[in-house]
């Protein structure tokens, strides 16, 4: 897979990532590795499920797309002749879902039938899911090192270590779905050079000298260790590739670079070496797809009737997974119209949105959507859907301002709500709190709580002092009006009624007594121990009687 022992050369740059890390960014994808990958010994587990490598890929490709991930595929165009033998190793090694089929001897051209049926597949669903593809001229990883090194894609998934040797600045390995956060291994040409001392030509004098899928054994008995301090130890400025060029002149002198004997010696045992349709074959340059030539149609019937007939899938189950991806697709097509991008707009339309969720940590909406016209297997009138919140407002900026206006007026006016609640709840609170005379119906005799008093009888102070006042100031800028006069306004104290025959008994001077007690200018509490010493006599009177 590439050169033979650069990926743990290459283990101190390698950094981890989430999957949700790609969000908002494209990558190529090495849809070769992914048939070899997806048919691996791994999965003979699953045996028994139908076009296994047709529902690994859609899962993968429906990963990617719920993460806003672009994927745009490349398969391998007719490789060298020397890469046949290769990729029949590989095939078997691997070992096919179908094993008999390895059990009996095999011709190349079997091996690759079977291989260009699996790509083909795998081509039509990308095809139908409304995804790009492209068949490279060579092998897949040269094409996706091109995109990225043109800066069309932002990385590599692959893990053929050679992408490198073809140009490629980003390379993700390790691509699987485990777990409910994969994580992929993430390498940087930009790191390998800055922490290792690697540029591409080093990488490319490496395969040459370790070995790679060109020429799988390298130069005899030149290891990992030897070749790498060697290749660390020659400056950039100086072309390495041109240094193993000159070895083979007999005035070459030497240097002091590490190890340079030793492989030299071993090297020129190679007739070819350094072979130069390899050293072409990683550095010749590849401009030759223009990503933005191509239409990309989504359609719903055609992929359902595929899905059904390859991978058996009922209907529901069909519509619950295409319909996120075809509403991603309009959504982001939709904000992406006046770009170059020409991608055809799936025709969907939005009813409206229903509410905000969160998922995965992000701002979402709950989005509810028309019934396409060409879907006559789904029950319900209508789709409901999770859209991040960026997404939909890119696509629809209208929409998303309507809802957020109705739901801010919405908790405005409950909180309007809740403030007049709050408001009488207190008014009741400092109602109950007035002081209250209570009748013990026992010796029926007046009791008055004197904790609400004395805070009654400060307040009523205070606003005696206040009245007084304001009416001063009323004399004095008003001459021309009457004297006012003062009134001093009491809280009146009701009693109950001792019964029906106490007030029959009673006599009218205990009454007057009472008014005039009430309307008399004493201190609060003054007045309501002579009231209380007035109907005390009162029941003694009766008693009496």
């Amino acid at each position: 897979m590439g050169v033979k022992d650069l990926w743990p050369i290459l283990e101190p740059t390698k950094m981890t990532c989430n999957l949700d890390d790609l969000a908002g960014t494209s990558v190529a994808v090495d849809l070769g590795f992914w048939i070899c990958q997806m048919n691996s010994r791994q999965l003979l587990v699953h045996r028994s499920m139908n076009k296994i490598h047709l529902r690994n890929l859609f899962f993968r490709i429906h990963a990617l797309l719920k993460r806003d991930i672009k994927p745009i595929f490349i398969s391998e165009g007719k490789p060298p002749e020397i890469k046949m033998e290769t990729i029949r190793q590989r095939l078997e090694n691997k070992n096919s879902l179908n094993p008999d089929d390895f059990n009996r001897p095999k011709s190349k051209s079997v091996v690759r039938s079977r291989f260009n049926q699996l790509l083909k597949e795998s081509c039509e669903l990308i095809r139908l899911m409304g995804l790009q593809f492209f068949v490279s001229d060579g092998e897949a990883e040269a094409l996706c090192a091109a995109l990225n090194s043109r800066g069309l894609v932002e990385a590599v998934i692959t893990d053929d270590n050679d992408a490198f040797l073809y140009g490629a600045n980003k390379v993700y390995k390790n691509f699987n779905l485990d777990g409910k956060q994969p994580v992929l291994e993430c390498y940087s040409s930009h790191d390998i050079e800055n922490k290792l001392g690697l540029n591409r030509q080093k990488m490319i004098a490496l395969a040459l000298l370790l070995g790679c899928d060109y020429c799988p054994k390298g130069v005899p008995g030149v290891g990992k260790e030897r070749a790498l301090k060697f290749v660390q130890s020659i400056p950039f400025e100086r072309n390495v590739l041109n240094l193993l060029d000159q070895w083979k002149n007999s005035m070459y002198e030497e240097t002091t670079y590490d190890h340079e004997p030793f492989i030299r010696k071993r090297a020129l045992t190679l007739e070819e070496f350094p072979q130069r349709r390899i050293i072409e074959e990683y550095s010749r340059s590849r401009n030759n797809v223009d990503i933005n030539s191509r239409k990309v149609e989504l359609n719903y019937s055609l992929l359902r009737t595929f899905l059904h007939q390859k991978l058996e899938w009922e209907d529901q189950y069909i519509a619950e997974k295409i319909i996120p991806i075809f509403t991603l697709k309009h959504l982001t097509s939709k904000a992406e119209e006046d770009s170059n991008r020409r991608s055809i707009i799936p025709k969907i339309e939005i009813q409206e949105i229903l509410k905000r969720r969160i998922r995965n940590g992000r701002n979402c909406f709950e989005v509810r959507w028309s019934k396409l016209d060409d879907d006559i297997w789904t029950e319900a009138d209508f789709y409901d859907t999770i859209e991040e919140e960026n997404t939909l407002l890119a696509a629809y900026p209208n929409i998303v301002e309507k809802f957020v206006a109705e739901k801010l007026k919405v908790t405005s006016k409950k909180s309007k709500n809740k403030l007049v609640k709050n408001e009488n709840k207190k008014n009741q609170q400092l109602v109950s709190e007035q002081p209250q005379i209570i009748t013990d119906n026992s010796i029926d005799q007046p009791i008055i709580d004197f904790a609400k008093l004395k805070v009654d009888d400060e307040e009523d102070r205070l606003n005696s002092n206040n009245d007084r006042n304001n009416k001063e100031n009323m004399v004095i800028n008003n001459n021309s009006e009457s004297k006012i006069q003062k009134t001093d306004i009491r809280q009146k104290f009701t009693f109950r009624k001792l019964n029906k025959n106490i007030e029959q008994k009673k006599s009218v001077t205990p009454v007057k007594d009472m008014d005039s007690i009430e309307n008399s200018p004493l201190p609060f509490r003054e007045r309501v121990a002579r009231l209380l010493k007035l109907k005390n006599q009162e029941n003694n009177d009766i008693l009496t009687t």
